[in-house]
């Protein structure tokens, strides 16, 4: 694994190398010496169209063409700079290393400046806002040392040129640096990958393959140890083996040890091969990428002197009257003829190369034949049909000539040769840009791979692999001939071999194949049943190992505790005798399918009866037999927590029944509905109310008022559940229901002829309970409505609605003793009843035609409260007893299920009460609690005190 990571990482490296020099460095270096000549090539366009201004001849378009170039070029590269293209000390350098620059002051007679210090970043940047301002103001091209633009670059011509030649050849030494360091890199690389593998063949892989050829040596040695008659009678069973190993002998001339050590020389090899072109390829590489930056270098050197020269021409024809002599007294002939002499020396290197530079020549046909031929024919401008040597040639002889003869000149000579001069550098920047370029991708190209090492390359990898498939087989077979030989030992007699004590001893200590046969044979005790029988015994679940006809062989104390048996009451019998259920089949799938497999079975206890479990088997051999464990889990406890869990959650489906309509509380109990909101096109409202319960109320005590509120209500929900009704709510007295929500009865009565059946019981039921003393308004009306359960806390269903509200108009505005139904509800049920019409003012809704029913002997609908408590008392078998069973829980459970207790044992306490009523007479409310305190009804008694005081708990509304 190291020495497939070793060599990985130096085909990383190797990877990184080329991507850095094709994609990334060159490309930028090319363009941070593309603009060192910048600032002369600017000055020169500038003083280039103040010329051609004097014979108007001036191009306005070629001066901004020109700035334009220097502006996007320069752009570019400062954006550039801060990738990760240079290393942290050249981005220090970029950003904080100090030139000194030349601020000009003009004032209106001469013009002067101030030093101030600036690092490359913000020369580069004040550079462009000077060409930027030049190219938005073209006016100031007609200045020269009134424009503040124009004297800048006079006076830092030299700086800022030194500026970008330096960041030009900042950035190619720090390229060189890099690919030195990408040198070294993988020459460590592969000394480690060389260093590993001889460490590995000589420390660990020959140790191996010396010990896998001693082997068969050691059994061989042992071989002579054995008595000859004992030898003998094993060479008579074996006579055919021997003709086939002499076979074998005669086979190959190549013994195995001969093929072992061929092959692995084979290997290292192919490796050191592979190694060595990888090392190569990227020494190359590296090289390359090297002497192409020191070219790139030398481009950019070129271009600033060469444009040099042309400026220096420019200012000695020109001569500006505005600048002072002493900012000129360098610019002379023999500074010029110094300059050609550089750049003449520059382009030879370029061309050709020198020491650790690799010249342009000789890389392309398309670069030697722009520098060395012509580049068209019949063409006018002789300039651009000219090779770019003799452009170089032509520049220098015009430099050399103005610049000696100036001053003998004409001034249309002079013209004439300065704007040839212009003419050829513009092209020569462009044409030497381009073959830079061109010498860049031809050059990565030329370091690539090439085809004959690609060759060598892939051939090595595939005979390394077929080597080492061949090497491993051939090992493989080895160990297999010395397995062969071992188990000659079986013929062996055990007293032969506990007699010969070095035979005996290697038996013990075998590890290698075949050993664990050896040693059953010989009788070598295994450790391992110990170990089994101990973790077999500390498991918690019950452990049953059976053969494969289902009889058992083995259990764990666990076992036998969880069943309640002895071990010798089980062993040897069928596991069947445990279980109620019949194990053949589930055994015999699983020996048959080879996998475990669980159930669920109820166990069988002798004297305890049954118990439920869970079983799960695996298979396996022991003893050359298959043999199944079954482990079992004792499943008591969890189903009594079961059954405790069904018996609260049927508890919690009855309480939430009792408080919302079963399906609303069916959709509630998913958790999957955020809003539980119905519309409902027909639904039947009722509402009702006491009249003078508030006068009557102030003349009573709380619990008589309560007393004989839950008495009605109690009779009232007992009526809703006989009409099928669905109740809503109490609001104070008022009572509020609705039919036809859910469940409406096909065929049977519809929900408003129900809704008015349950206000005529109504009635009969209060008149029964109170002995007349009170009386209710009733009022129906049937429409649309909506319906929903809303709250988070106490949460109830209600419902909503024009309907809701018309109801409880006609409740409002209707009689005493009498049920009053809107003109919706009359429509449905006129043939039904006989009704009374009359004119109602409602609230809200002005006058509306209302009907009251009309309680005849044909229409009057009696209801024996006594007799239905009476029904209900035989179904339901409450007792008083199992009531206060329940409240003695009742701290304990939520406040639904105490209202829903409370309820209950309202329920009861009622139904005594209205037998003591009816068969005593009919109490007034003073009467109620003296009735309940009768010595026949102690325990009543005892049961309502403990109801008051659980009333201020308890929402009875």
């Amino acid at each position: 694994m190291i020495g497939m990571a070793l060599s990985l990482a130096l085909m990383v490296a190797v990877v990184v190398s080329k991507t850095n020099l094709k994609f990334v460095s060159l490309d930028y270096l090319q363009r941070a010496c593309k603009i060192t000549p910048h600032t002369y090539s600017a000055l020169t366009s500038w003083r280039h169209y103040q010329l051609m201004q004097q014979f108007n001849n001036a191009s306005l378009d070629d001066v901004q063409k020109s700035m334009n170039s220097i502006m996007s070029d320069n752009r570019a590269v400062s954006m550039e700079a801060f990738e990760t293209r240079m290393s942290d000390q050249r981005i220090y350098e970029y950003t904080k290393k100090q030139f000194l620059l030349q601020i000009p002051i003009i004032s209106q007679n001469n013009s002067s400046y101030l030093n101030n210090s600036l690092s490359v970043y913000d020369s580069s940047q004040l550079f462009q806002k000077i060409i930027q301002s030049a190219i938005l103001n073209p006016s100031s091209y007609n200045l020269s040392s009134t424009s503040h633009d124009f004297m800048f670059l006079w006076y830092n011509r030299f700086s800022i040129s030194d500026v970008f030649l330096d960041y030009c050849l900042t950035f190619q030494n720090d390229f060189v640096l890099a690919q030195n360091n990408m040198i070294i890199t993988v020459i460590i690389l592969s000394v480690c990958v060389i260093m590993y593998h001889v460490v590995y063949v000589l420390f660990i892989y020959v140790p191996l393959v010396k010990n896998y050829f001693s082997e068969q040596s050691r059994i061989l040695d042992l071989f002579k140890l054995i008595p000859k008659d004992v030898v003998g009678g094993i060479y008579q069973k074996l006579h055919r083996m021997e003709k086939r190993d002499n076979k074998m002998k005669n086979a190959s001339s190549f013994t195995p040890k001969i093929k072992v050590v061929l092959m692995t020389i084979g290997i290292l090899l192919c490796d050191l091969a592979v190694i060595g072109l990888l090392t190569a390829e990227d020494y190359n590489l590296v090289k390359c990428g090297a002497n192409t930056s020191q070219t790139i270098g030398l481009y950019g050197n070129f271009s600033s002197t060469m444009n040099r020269i042309t400026f220096n021409l420019n200012e000695i024809v020109f001569n500006d009257a505005s600048i002072s002599n002493d900012l000129k007294s360098i610019i002379t002939a023999s500074h010029v003829t110094s300059l050609i002499g550089q750049t003449r020396d520059l382009w030879t290197q370029m061309r050709f190369g020198g020491v650790g530079v690799k010249g342009v020549m000789d890389v392309s046909g398309d670069i030697d034949a722009v520098i060395t031929k012509s580049s068209c024919v019949n063409v006018t401008d002789s300039i651009k049909c000219m090779s770019l040597n003799t452009m170089i040639d032509e520049l220098f002889v015009t430099a050399q000539q103005v610049a000696n003869e100036a001053s003998t000149m004409g001034l249309q000579q002079k013209i004439t040769a300065l704007d040839r001069s212009y003419q050829l550098t513009t092209l020569i920047n462009q044409i030497t840009n381009n073959v830079t370029q061109q010498y860049i991708s031809k050059s990565t190209q030329n370091c690539d791979f090439n085809f004959e090492t690609g060759w060598i390359y892939g051939t090595c990898m595939i005979l390394m692999v077929c080597l080492g498939i061949a090497l491993l087989t051939q090992l493989h077979t080895y160990l297999n001939i010395n397995h062969m030989i071992r188990t000659l030992f079986i013929l062996i007699p055990p007293q032969t071999c506990k007699s010969i004590p070095p035979l005996q001893d290697y038996i013990d200590n075998m590890e290698t194949k075949g050993g664990n046969l050896l040693k059953a044979i010989f009788g070598k005790k295994d450790n391992g049943d110990k170990k089994t029988r101990a973790i077999l015994e500390g498991s918690t679940d019950g452990v049953i190992i059976c053969n494969d006809q289902g009889r058992i062989v083995e259990v764990n104390t666990s076992s036998k505790s969880m069943f309640k048996v002895n071990e010798s009451d089980i062993i040897g019998e069928h596991i069947n005798i445990l279980f109620q259920e019949n194990l053949k089949v589930f055994i015999k799938d699983t020996i048959t399918t080879r996998k475990g497999m669980t159930m669920v079975a109820t166990g069988i206890r002798p004297e305890k009866g049954e118990f439920p479990c869970n079983i799960s088997t695996s298979v396996g051999l022991w003893d050359n037999r298959t043999h199944v464990a079954c482990f079992v889990t004792d499943c008591t406890i969890e189903q009594k927590q079961k059954g405790l869990i069904e018996i609260e959650r049927k508890n919690n489906e009855a309480l939430l029944n009792s408080i919302l309509p079963s399906t609303v509380a069916s959709r509630l109990k998913t958790g999957r509905v955020d809003c539980i909101a119905d519309k409902f096109d027909d639904a039947t409202c009722f509402f009702s109310d006491m009249v003078g319960f508030t006068k009557m109320s102030s003349n009573m005590s709380a619990s008589d008022l309560v007393f004989m509120l839950n008495k009605i209500v109690v009779a009232f929900d007992d009526l809703c559940v006989i009409n099928n009704l669905e109740k809503i709510k109490t609001i104070g007295d008022a009572y509020f229901c609705v039919g036809g929500l859910f469940d409406e009865q096909e065929g049977g009565q519809s929900h408003p002829q129900r809704v008015v059946n349950f206000g005529l019981q109504a009635l009969h039921a209060v008149k029964e309970l109170t002995n007349g003393d009170i009386n209710i308004r009733i009022g129906v009306h049937t429409g649309p409505l909506v319906a929903g359960v809303i709250g988070k806390n106490k949460f109830a269903y209600d419902c909503w609605g024009d309907t809701v509200n018309t109801a409880s108009r006609m409740e409002s505005t209707g009689l005493p003793g009498r049920v009053q139904t809107s003109r919706q509800t009359y429509e449905r049920i006129h043939d039904l009843f006989k009704f009374e019409e009359r004119q109602v003012e409602a609230k809200g809704k002005g006058f509306l035609t209302a009907y009251v029913v009309v309680v005849d002997e044909t229409n009057d609908i009696k209801y024996d409260v006594v007799e239905e408590v009476t029904r209900q008392e035989e179904e339901n078998d409450v007792t008083v007893l199992d009531l206060q069973k329940q409240r003695q829980n009742m701290d304990s459970l939520d406040l639904v299920s105490i209202r829903r207790m409370s309820v209950g044992l309202n329920v009861f306490e009622n139904q005594k009460l209205r037998k003591m009523s009816l068969n005593q007479g009919s109490p007034s409310p003073s009467h109620f609690k003296q009735a309940a305190t009768t010595p026949n009804e102690d325990l009543f008694q005892q049961d309502f005190s403990e109801f008051n005081d659980h009333m201020d708990d308890v929402d009875v509304n």
